[in-house]
């Protein structure tokens, strides 16, 4: 990590000289920026983020990431400026973004302060939320945006470890236990949402039109969550909104 600052500062150094000598000479920026990508072609809000420890739940059955120990390619945006076709994975244990340094292939943490928005693999996009008051598992504030349009429906993912149950073991062994809590963010408030009811009552829709929406798509509240609220999210912006 020491050698990638030296190279980067040796770097900057240059391009300093190539902007001076660009303002005395003429050259315009787009001719400079052009150079520095040349030089640094690595994006490097993505590549200065503290290093991730990846042993330390590997005694522990199953994945602390969203899905698979497998990195994707996604997208970024960090403080406004977006970062295509980037390594990534989402440690949900942690609530951290991990990528690889395109240097010396480290696993680094992606600074959550900076980090606004992320997609990974079958278009599921993440935004990152200052605050959610009372809540406990905000954490670094991560959520998956199920539906943004008037309306935003979200899931906050969570892992924690729990005693597998394997009574014919001696030793105990741990695995990993998924869990999401979901909520609606209308205006400036975030709601926290469990039930069909706390839908209806925060979009101020009657309980049996949920209940129609749900059963036209052939779902299951408690079982199909996610879909539920991407149907009940399109019904509300496209019709009962719009009456």
């Amino acid at each position: 990590m020491k050698h990638f600052y030296k190279y980067a500062l040796l770097m900057c150094c240059q391009f300093s000289t190539l902007y001076c000598f660009g303002q005395s000479d003429g050259t315009n920026y787009p001719q400079l920026e052009e150079v520095y990508n040349q030089i640094i072609p690595y994006p490097q809000e993505v590549s200065s983020g503290g290093q991730y420890a990846s042993g330390k739940s590997f005694h522990i059955e199953g994945t602390p990431y969203i899905s698979s120990q497998d990195f994707v390619y996604g997208d970024i945006t960090i403080n406004g400026q977006r970062f295509e076709h980037i390594i990534l994975n989402y440690d949900v244990e942690k609530d951290q973004l991990v990528t690889y340094h395109p240097n010396t292939y480290q696993r680094i943490i992606l600074d959550a302060k900076k980090v606004q928005f992320f997609t990974m693999e079958n278009n599921r996009s993440f935004a990152s939320l200052d605050a959610n008051p009372g809540y406990i598992w905000h954490r670094n504030g991560y959520y998956e945006v199920l539906w943004d349009d008037e309306i935003c429906f979200l899931a906050k993912h969570y892992k924690i470890s729990k005693i597998k149950k394997d009574f014919g073991a001696d030793n105990k062994q741990f695995e990993f236990e998924h869990h999401e809590h979901y909520f609606i963010r209308k205006g400036d408030r975030i709601h926290r949402i469990n039930t069909k009811k706390d839908v209806a009552e925060i979009l101020g829709m009657p309980k049996k039109e949920i209940k129609r929406i749900i059963r036209a798509k052939g779902l299951q509240y408690k079982k199909n969550t996610p879909e539920c609220l991407v149907a009940i999210g399109d019904f509300y912006t496209n019709k009962f909104n719009k009456n």
